[in-house]
């Protein structure tokens, strides 16, 4: 169970530099987290919304035995950020496909999916997805349109190695170990994005969060805390403008989330998140 603390807006904003001790935990206890179940009506407009192009995103291809390294992307490039995923996401589901039944259970036991027979299931977004071997060199994935980049992290976070010692708190983003070079493209990707659409209305980031079905925590001028994948939590923070600040967000997530994915995917996923909170914010 993390420990749980509450810093003053001065104190969060001033966190630990990268590469500092990791901070003390920031959210609230898991048994205060509502089921993170999508709305009807928001999944609908996810579903009709989500473009595999509209992320500027670096997808993650697995190399090496130990470690999964970026698949860097140049949209001036013959095919641009659209081939990048190609290809990340045919590293990972040959990796996925190539591994022994026993490999597969084990893997499963780690990231908290259950295995049944040719079929892998977890939760992503508080959403089930499937994965079916129907055949030994087929994958298939449940919903059938699930873009890509989120194919590609559930892919990911499935076939992670890392063990590194975590203290079972929520960080922000800048003190993981190793973030601080992609700090900069995670605050565009996320908390930029969610302070220009909710900086001046803390009832429609309520509502919003709401909406998702996230657990409403006690942070900031309103925080919301949710499951994205079995082992991660995240927490969204808002912070109104005011005559001594502008209106700030900050995502933070589980420190565990070393163990499970690659920074840049961390990245990406800050970005689904304020895409998830803008189309739930219009509907």
């Amino acid at each position: 169970m993390p420990s749980v603390d509450s810093p003053s807006r001065h104190d969060s904003r001033n966190a630990a530099e990268p590469g500092g001790t990791i901070e003390p935990a920031i959210g609230q206890p898991r048994d205060r987290l509502r089921d993170s179940v999508l709305r009807d009506s928001v999944l609908k407009r996810l579903l009709s919304n989500r473009r595999e192009d509209t992320l500027e995103t670096q997808p993650l291809q697995a190399t090496g035995e130990n470690r999964i390294s970026t698949v860097r992307m140049n949209p001036k490039k013959p095919g641009g950020m659209k081939a990048a995923y190609g290809i990340a996401y045919q590293k990972a589901r040959e990796d996925l496909l190539a591994r022994k039944p026993e490999e597969l259970a084990s893997l499963c036991e780690r990231s908290g999916a259950v295995l049944n027979g040719s079929t892998i299931r977890l939760t992503f977004f508080g959403s089930r997805v499937e994965l079916r071997f129907p055949q030994s060199e087929s994958l298939e994935f449940l919903p059938t349109d699930l873009p890509l980049v989120e194919k590609i992290l559930i892919l990911h976070y499935l076939l992670a190695r890392e063990r590194k010692p975590v203290k079972g708190q929520m960080v922000a983003f800048k003190n993981l170990p190793g973030a601080s070079f992609y700090d900069p493209t995670y605050q565009k990707r996320g908390p930029r994005r969610i302070a220009r659409r909710f900086g001046e209305s803390v009832e429609a980031f309520r509502q919003a969060c709401r909406n998702l079905g996230w657990g409403e925590t006690e942070l900031g001028d309103a925080s919301f805390q949710f499951d994205i994948l079995p082992k991660i939590r995240g927490l969204v923070v808002l912070h109104a403008g005011d005559e001594e600040f502008p209106a700030e967000a900050n995502i933070l997530f589980d420190d565990a989330i070393v163990n499970f994915l690659p920074l840049e995917d961390v990245a990406v996923l800050a970005g689904l998140i304020a895409t998830r909170l803008a189309i739930s914010g219009n509907t």
